[in-house]
């Protein structure tokens, strides 16, 4: 049963993640406003908190969050889930814009044509 209050989405890029005593370099593989997988070997016990530095294309950001699951394939335990526990306003509507644009924008984005200007003689 899928207990999720917000939509995933594929996403992957490399993420840093700083613990108390550790400093992990790994790989998003999904995100939402709630959290993000991390496919690692490298794992953090659950409940760990932790800064997160995920680069969003057009604008980074650092979120505090804290590990929430553990992925097992044939017992061998390869990511975590995280949950984000806190983000500033300005990282939040980042975020927010970033998982909107790839839900909703089915197109490219391209610049605008420009109409050249007449001039009247």
């Amino acid at each position: 049963m899928e207990r999720r209050r917000h939509p995933r989405i594929p996403y992957e890029v490399t993420v840093d993640i700083s613990s108390e005593d550790d400093f992990i370099i790994a790989r998003v593989t999904d995100i939402s406003e709630g959290g993000v997988f991390i496919d690692t070997e490298c794992i953090l016990p659950m409940g760990t908190p932790c800064q997160l530095d995920i680069d969003l294309g057009f604008r980074s950001i650092s979120v505090n969050a804290e590990v929430a699951w553990h992925r097992r394939d044939h017992g061998v335990v390869s990511g975590m889930g995280m949950r984000f526990a806190y983000m500033s306003a300005p990282a939040r509507d980042a975020l927010r814009n970033f998982i909107a644009l790839q839900v909703y924008d089915d197109e490219p984005f391209e610049e605008p044509r420009r109409s050249r200007d007449v001039v009247w003689r």
